[in-house]
């Protein structure tokens, strides 16, 4: 949803659709516009703050950025596997993808290029990617159940540098969401658990 609750996006297989959430009020729900360009199953939709551009992910191994008003593919970054989720950075500066090979990739919209990439294990497929508001922490969930938590190193010019290691579920993440304002991150699992870990302790606060 956009920031202000005006549009609605949502990914299918193939099709990225988008809705006038207030429009559609009492009305039968039609797309005001669909993006067309995937050939496989979308994993990842999200907005620019200010409605300038879509951006989506998907299994076709793709990342597109869309112009919002036309379905006309502004960028394109072909990651060579299939992309199981993305994020969009604060600044709005990089797009950081999860892919089935177990890759995190930093996608910098500046430069039109990947300029770093890790692997937290090897061949184990990432699931879920959230990045803090103030880009402080990068919380990436993996198919084994494992929560990696990176942070921009000041020491190391910026790149990634793996600040914890948590072995959240005892089955697959399905998806791991960072806290407003960052002081908890949220996993949910195939073994039917939410957690909420504190940043600061990491220690379980609740679990449900």
């Amino acid at each position: 949803i956009s920031d202000d609750k005006s549009l609605l996006v949502a990914g299918g297989n193939p099709l990225v659709h988008m809705f006038d959430i207030n429009s559609n009020v009492g009305t039968e729900e039609k797309p005001i516009m669909t993006y067309d360009q995937h050939t496989s199953n979308v994993t990842s939709v999200g907005f620019q703050k200010n409605k300038k551009w879509v951006y989506s992910s998907s299994e076709d191994g793709t990342v597109r950025i869309w112009d919002i008003r036309t379905n006309h593919t502004l960028k394109t970054y072909d990651t060579g596997v299939a992309v199981n989720t993305a994020a969009i950075t604060s600044s709005e500066n990089e797009i950081i993808t999860g892919d089935q090979n177990g890759t995190v990739k930093i996608w910098d919209l500046r430069i039109d290029k990947c300029r770093e990439e890790v692997q937290p294990l090897i061949d184990v497929p990432i699931k879920s990617i959230s990045v803090a508001y103030d880009e402080s922490i990068i919380a990436v969930a993996t198919q084994k159940g494992k929560l990696m938590v990176y942070s921009p190193s000041q020491v190391n010019g910026g790149h990634l540098e793996l600040i914890h290691e948590l072995n959240a579920h005892d089955d697959y993440l399905l998806k791991c969401v960072i806290s407003p304002d960052a002081k908890m991150i949220a996993t949910t699992s195939a073994d039917k658990t939410i957690k909420l870990w504190n940043t600061a302790s990491w220690e379980l606060r609740s679990e449900e």
